[in-house]
């Protein structure tokens, strides 16, 4: 029977040298060849006077190698063939296919088993999680009973301050005296009529004519200094000053700063009274 070459796959690289039986003129000797089996080449090679090849990187399965020649006269040899088998890779054998299975196999069983094992572990966090906040809706719940009494006492404070605040600006829109509400700052908030009667100005032509802050519109040059005492001291500060009316007529008048704190013992407000 034929004995067909079995190739290792790592040993795929290949030459083949080849003659022909004609000695006159031999160096004009030409060949043919193809290799059957090879995808990469479908026909005869053209005629050449080379007398070898080489096939590299040939993959696994069953070759034929075939080659004819002609002499300088035309005349063609028979043909030549060289039947061989190169092997598949390792990693292509039928054991490494078992081997493949098993270890799909058991990476499958390793990923069901580490799900689950994170499933459990997930399943006594989310108990966990339930029972704090469990707790934690406890407390809050406490804390809103809490807070909610808190707010029914702020707002009757706050319907109580309300109501005085509607005496205070009653008397204060009201009163002869000029009034001028202003942030802590300094910034004019609001005047009352009794000062749109005594200067002429309202909130907005007074901050639009002088500024928006007392310390620009007055005319009283320690006015500075009469604010930081004020704030200080932490009580009412007077001080007299020569005013000029919306319409240019100057006249004297006395203001008395009161400072307005809150319960944390923040300014909150300045009222100025002329």
């Amino acid at each position: 029977p034929e004995q067909i070459p079995v190739i290792n796959f790592e040993k795929n690289d290949l030459f083949f040298y080849f003659s022909a039986p004609f000695f006159d003129n031999e160096t004009y000797n030409e060949y043919s060849y193809f290799l059957e089996g090879d995808s990469k080449q479908e026909k005869w090679s053209m005629w050449s006077r080379e007398n070898k090849k080489e096939f590299t990187n040939l993959g696994e399965g069953t070759y034929v190698f075939k080659v004819k020649a002609r002499s300088i006269y035309g005349i063609e040899t028979n043909l030549s063939s060289f039947k061989f088998i190169i092997l598949a890779p390792w990693y292509r054998t039928f054991w490494a296919y078992i081997l493949y299975v098993l270890f799909s196999g058991f990476l499958i069983w390793t990923i069901i088993k580490l799900n689950v094992r994170r499933l459990e572990q997930a399943k006594k966090r989310l108990e966990q999680i339930v029972t704090e906040r469990t707790a934690e809706i406890v407390e809050q719940k406490e804390e809103i009973l809490q807070q909610k009494e808190e707010i029914i006492v702020q707002a009757e404070q706050l319907e109580a301050s309300n109501r005085e605040l509607e005496k205070l600006s009653l008397v204060a829109r009201e009163t002869d005296n000029a009034v001028m509400i202003l942030d802590s700052l300094g910034n004019i908030e609001w005047v009352n009529l009794g000062f749109t009667r005594l200067y002429g100005f309202t909130t907005e032509n007074l901050i639009e004519r002088k500024g928006n802050n007392i310390a620009q519109n007055s005319s009283y040059i320690f006015i500075h200094e009469v604010l930081q005492q004020m704030m200080d001291q932490k009580k009412s500060c007077s001080y007299e000053s020569l005013c000029e009316t919306m319409s240019g007529e100057k006249i004297w008048a006395q203001t008395t700063l009161t400072p307005i704190y809150n319960e944390a013992g923040e300014l909150v407000k300045i009222v100025a009274i002329d």
